[in-house]
């Protein structure tokens, strides 16, 4: 992914409510929605001297794609940048050794460079949780992230093994209702593969 726009609502909710979503959508014969599942890591930067702009974290998902996300909000749109890193290069920011982000040729990377150095970001906090995504259509995603862990960050075991050091809570869930102002992945990818099975059909 390299860059989606999306409007937000947020609140919490319950396992009933996610319940009966996912009912609906495996009940659905409409091939134009889908259901969507992701096991996520997160662990967000904060400075103690300054507010910044840009929101930094390293996420992983499915314990396989790494990311460093730069996330920004302006009025009610947020902007989302995922840029692809190593298991390597994650450990090694997480462990304080970020040199190397000062000569990449990805400007997202050199501006985190700069906003560690700057605004003495540092590891605060780290999340697990799953997240559900239902998409209505290319447009609109209802999003449930289930079984949210959130705690300050101490340690980097950020590729413990799955279950190994994050508790989880199936009574906390979050929900979301996104309006995509650009497409985003995972229909990217669903639009992709129809096109793909339609050609293979024709």
């Amino acid at each position: 992914m390299s860059k989606i726009m999306y409007t937000e609502v947020v609140r919490t909710t319950n396992m009933t409510e996610y319940k009966q979503k996912e009912r609906e959508f495996i009940e659905l014969e409409d091939k134009t929605k889908s259901m969507m599942s992701t096991y996520i890591r997160k662990v967000t930067f904060r400075s103690d001297i300054i507010d910044s702009p840009i929101d930094y974290s390293i996420v992983m998902e499915d314990m396989e794609d790494v990311y460093v996300e730069q996330k920004q909000k302006d009025m009610n749109v947020v902007t989302k940048e995922l840029i692809p890193i190593t298991k390597e290069q994650a450990n090694d920011i997480l462990n304080g050794n970020y040199e190397f982000l000062k000569h990449s040729e990805d400007t997202r990377l050199f501006s985190f460079y700069e906003s560690i150095v700057n605004h003495e970001l540092i590891p605060a906090y780290r999340k697990e949780f799953t997240r559900k995504t239902f998409h209505q259509n290319k447009f609109l995603d209802i999003v449930f992230d289930v079984a949210m862990s959130r705690k300050p960050y101490t340690t980097n075991d950020f590729f413990a093994p799955k279950g190994f050091s994050f508790k989880t809570d199936y009574s906390n869930l979050r929900m979301s209702i996104r309006q995509n102002l650009t497409i985003s992945k995972p229909m990217e990818q669903l639009l992709a593969y129809e096109k793909e099975l339609f050609a293979s059909n024709g």
